[in-house]
C-alpha cells in the first residue's frame, strides 16, 4: 500500500527577470549548447549597442547603454531566457517546474519534520544560484503552499526561509488563500473554487459591457465581443477546472450573456441562442477541450511526461482506440485528469477517435454537439417566449 505524502511547493517570484540578464553570461550559455562562432557573434551583436532615455515633460536625458536584459516583445527574448535559466536543474535536487520567468520548486514526503529542513537548504542553494547569475527572488511575492491527501493533517510547524526571510504561507485561513500558477489559481485542496470565483469576476465586467452595448450593436457584433471578453476566460485551462462543482455560476454567467446577446428577457429558454450562435454550453466547451487533448496524447504532439500518465489499449481488440482506465482509489481522485481524460476518451464515438487531424476532430465534435441543442428537452415555464410559439 503505497504511503500517502504531504507535498510542499514554494512559488518562486523573480523581479524584473528579463531586464537582469547578463549579457556575457549568456552568450557563455549560448556557446554552451553549441551556439558558437559567427552565430555567437550575431547574439552578441543583437544584445550589445543598445541605447536608452528618459524623455519627461519634453526633457530628454542622456543616451545610456543598456548592458543587461533581454528585449521584451520579441521573439527572441522568452527563448534567451529560457536557455539562460536551464542550468537551474543543476543548483537543486528540488522538483523543478518551470515556464519562461515562472518557476515552482517542491518535495514530497511522510511528514513535514522530514521536509522542511531539506527545502529550506535547497532554496538556500537556489538563492546563491540566482545571485551568481544576476537576478534576484522577490521575497514578499515568493510563496508555499502545503498539500495534503485526503483528510491527512500536518502538524503545522512549518518555517521555510530563505536568505533570513520568512516565506509567507497560502493556504485556508490563511490571508493568501491561493497562489496564481500560470494564470492558474490553485488552492491546497486543488478545488479551484478560487481560480472560478476569478473568473467570475471577470466575466461580470464583461456581461456588463455587453448589457451596455445591445442597445447599439447587432447580434453578431455582440457575439465577437463576447469571443474576445468571455470565451477567452472560459477556454484557459478549462481542461483542468471544467469538471470542478463550482462551475454551475459560471455556465449562468454564459447563458446570461447569451440572452444580452439576442435581447431576450431573463426567463428565455437559451437552448435556441445557443444552437443559433454556434456557440457551445460550458460543459461541452470542457468536453471538446479535453477531447483534443487527448487526441494530441494519442498522436504523440505533447511532451513525453505527459504522455506517459496515459497508457493506450494496444490490443488488436475494438478497444485498440481506448486508454487503459485505472481504477481511481477515492472519490477525489476520479475527477484528476488521470482518470476523467480517458473514460472521456473511450466514450467518444469510434469515428471521432480515427479523426487524423486536430481540427477535424475538433469540427466533427462541435458539430455533434451543436445538433444535439435541437434535441433537448425545452424549458417547462409556459412564459418562456421561445416555447410558447
Amino acid at each position: 500500500m503505497k504511503t500517502k505524502n504531504i507535498t510542499t511547493a514554494v512559488f518562486l517570484d523573480l523581479s524584473k527577470a528579463f531586464d537582469t540578464l547578463s549579457h556575457d553570461k549568456l552568450l557563455k550559455k549560448l556557446h554552451h549548447c553549441g551556439i558558437r562562432g559567427l552565430s555567437n557573434d550575431w547574439f552578441r551583436n543583437y544584445l550589445q549597442n543598445r541605447k536608452q532615455y528618459v524623455s519627461l515633460e519634453g526633457t530628454n536625458s542622456n543616451l545610456s547603454a543598456i548592458q543587461l536584459g533581454v528585449p521584451q516583445g520579441s521573439i527572441l527574448g522568452p527563448i534567451l531566457f529560457l536557455i539562460y535559466i536551464n542550468d537551474i536543474q543543476h543548483a537543486t535536487t528540488l522538483n523543478l517546474l518551470s515556464y519562461a520567468d515562472d518557476t515552482t520548486v517542491y518535495t514530497s514526503g511522510a511528514t513535514l519534520r522530514g521536509i522542511i529542513p531539506k527545502l529550506n537548504e535547497e532554496l538556500g542553494n537556489l538563492n546563491q544560484w540566482f545571485m551568481a547569475n544576476k537576478l534576484s527572488l522577490n521575497i514578499n511575492k515568493t510563496n508555499y503552499m502545503i498539500f495534503t491527501p485526503g483528510h491527512l493533517q500536518h502538524d503545522g510547524n512549518t518555517q521555510i526561509m530563505i536568505n533570513g526571510h520568512e516565506l509567507t504561507q497560502a493556504g485556508k485561513n490563511r490571508q493568501l488563500t491561493s497562489v496564481k500558477f500560470l494564470g492558474l489559481y490553485i488552492d491546497e485542496n486543488l478545488t479551484w473554487r478560487h481560480h472560478i470565483d476569478k473568473i467570475q469576476t471577470k466575466l461580470n465586467s464583461s456581461i456588463y459591457a455587453i448589457n451596455s452595448m445591445k442597445k447599439f450593436l447587432p447580434h453578431y457584433a455582440l457575439r465577437t465581443i463576447y469571443q474576445t471578453l468571455v470565451e477567452s476566460h472560459l477556454t484557459y485551462g478549462i481542461q483542468l477546472w471544467g469538471n470542478s462543482s463550482h462551475c454551475d455560476k459560471l455556465f449562468k454567467t454564459q447563458k446570461r450573456a447569451l440572452r444580452y446577446i439576442y435581447k431576450k428577457p431573463r426567463i428565455s429558454h437559451t437552448d435556441p441562442l445557443f444552437k443559433k450562435s454556434k456557440i457551445m454550453k460550458l460543459p461541452d466547451i470542457y468536453h471538446v477541450h479535453t477531447a483534443l487533448f487527448m487526441h494530441d496524447i494519442k498522436n504523440k504532439r505533447l511532451p513525453k511526461g505527459l504522455c506517459s500518465l496515459f497508457k493506450e489499449n494496444n490490443n488488436n481488440t475494438r478497444q485498440h482506440n481506448n486508454f487503459y482506465v485505472d481504477k481511481p482509489r477515492t472519490k477525489f481522485s476520479s475527477r484528476l485528469p488521470k482518470h476523467q481524460f480517458v473514460k472521456l476518451w473511450n466514450d467518444l464515438g469510434l469515428d471521432l477517435k480515427k479523426c487524423k487531424t486536430r481540427n477535424s476532430l475538433k469540427t466533427a465534435l462541435k458539430k455533434e454537439i451543436l445538433s444535439k441543442y435541437d434535441k433537448e428537452v425545452k424549458c417547462k415555464n409556459k412564459h418562456c417566449p421561445d416555447c410558447t410559439k
